[in-house]
């Protein structure tokens, strides 16, 4: 990965299945949320939490991976990628707009069933 401008590290557990799809190309997509946990204490001295949502998209060899392992909600991962942002118009003719990270690397570091973690010596996605 080359350095850019639009770089994202996240750290979080998938918060349900991935689904896959091939492109008109025949290449894998496979997509997922990803739910980050931020903690502090506010200023009565209690601990208070925030989850967000993050939408993630990885392509080709990288989401042939992520099939291979069989991830499933619950799973932790480790990634890096970059923000991407398109806007759309539905037939309605209302303009949404779409945010979602796309993956360039990918590390899963504990699978639901912790007895099944991978070893230290496995190498990245």
């Amino acid at each position: 990965m080359t350095p850019s401008e639009n770089l994202v590290i996240l750290l979080g557990r998938l918060g349900k299945d991935p689904e896959y799809f091939n492109s008109t190309a025949g290449k894998t997509i496979g997509k997922f949320s990803l739910a980050t946990e931020e903690s502090w204490k506010d200023s009565s001295g209690e601990y208070q939490s925030r989850t967000t949502w993050h939408d993630i998209v990885a392509f080709g060899g990288l989401a042939d991976a992520m099939k291979k392992c069989n991830l499933s909600k619950g799973h932790q991962a480790y990634l890096t990628g970059k923000i991407k942002k398109d806007k759309y118009r539905y037939i309605d003719g209302f303009e949404r707009v779409s945010v979602q990270v796309e993956a360039q690397t990918m590390r899963f570091l504990t699978p639901k069933d912790k007895s099944a973690a991978p070893s230290a010596g496995e190498p990245p996605f």
